[in-house]
């Protein structure tokens, strides 16, 4: 008993966060690269995009890789996926221990004049200990990070020296 397998094109299987996956479509090429060979690209061009997101919100995506003579890939070897994302705007980010209550409350307070002012926000991606800001918040306005289960609306604060 034997296999045939045609190795001229490869599928690699990746999976996207939802964020990568809205830029991406059916025939977009992506540049691949491996361990195996890294002074090597090779070209990759979409061919699946799951409809549906798994537990940690990312989303199968399957393409196929066209393999170099000389440099050729095996079934089962690793590559890495590289996308071209399109430039996006600045994005403003605050501590995610800004928030009142948690990200999820799209509650921080900021300081006008010596005054907390308990403001709306609406948040977006988290990356680690930062949350983006995507509306109620202009830059410049100072963000209150701690204290906050001592703070109402109008409270009078003074900002404290970093210890």
């Amino acid at each position: 008993m034997f296999d045939i397998v045609d190795v001229s094109r490869l599928k690699l299987r990746v999976t996207v966060p939802e964020i990568q996956v809205v830029n991406l479509k059916l025939g977009d090429k992506v540049n691949v690269t491996t361990n195996v060979f890294p002074e090597v690209q090779y070209i990759g061009k979409i061919t699946f995009i799951a409809a549906k997101g798994d537990e940690t919100l990312s989303y199968p995506v399957e393409m196929e890789v066209t393999n170099i003579n000389g440099k050729q890939l095996k079934a089962g070897m690793y590559g890495t996926a590289n996308f071209e994302m399109p430039k996006q705007d600045p994005t403003m980010l605050v501590s995610r221990t800004a928030f009142v209550g948690g990200v999820n409350s799209n509650q921080i307070y900021v300081m006008e004049g010596n005054v907390a002012k308990l403001r709306k926000v609406t948040a977006g991606r988290i990356f680690g200990d930062k949350v983006e800001i995507r509306e109620g918040l202009q830059e410049g306005e100072t963000v209150i990070v701690s204290g906050q289960i001592n703070l109402t609306d109008g409270a009078k604060v003074a900002v404290q020296a970093a210890q």
